[in-house]
């Protein structure tokens, strides 16, 4: 069992995703050294992902959420405004889930700039769990079933363009 930061983002391509993805392929060996796996998720097809981590040359698995499931599921999928318009997307945020499947921390409304340092710290154990007893699971999924699964599902956390379906 190891922890996992699972990163949930907008899209491939666009300025404030590609920086995000850059930092984590950046300080991948830092987390790497750590045991830490890197997963980021959205809801692009799989050939958009692989066309992005070629394209970026980027050293982290990326996961499709195509139909949503996931980011129902952590709460990510919300309502966002833009030039007064409201529409639904993801929400740029980060979770390091511990060995036991638990929530140790939550960034939500990520800004980019620091936000991989943030997270590598926490990985150093110098963060504590959002209700300081790690008891924070959220909304009745077992994590850390759904993550190993994740896990299985893209083999090596390190190879490769990964997929994702989740099932129901």
């Amino acid at each position: 069992a190891q922890k996992i930061v699972l990163y949930f983002y907008p899209r491939d391509n666009t300025p404030g995703c590609t920086t995000e993805a850059l930092d984590f392929t950046a300080l991948l060996p830092a987390f790497q050294a750590l045991g830490v796996p890197v997963l980021g998720v959205s809801k692009d097809s799989l050939k958009k992902h692989e066309n992005f981590r070629a394209k970026h040359a980027l050293g982290i698995p990326l996961l499709s959420d195509s139909e949503g499931d996931v980011c129902e599921r952590y709460g990510v999928w919300v309502e966002k405004n833009m030039y007064g318009k409201t529409y639904m997307g993801i929400e740029r945020a980060t979770f390091l889930i511990d060995p036991d499947g638990i929530i140790k921390q939550i960034w939500r409304k990520v800004r980019v700039p620091g936000h991989v340092d943030a997270v590598l710290d926490a990985n150093a154990d110098k963060v504590t769990a959002p209700n300081g007893d790690g008891a924070f699971r959220g909304k009745g999924v077992n994590f850390l079933q759904h993550v190993r699964r994740l896990l299985r599902e893209i083999g090596d956390a390190g190879a490769g363009p990964a997929t994702h379906r989740d099932e129901a």
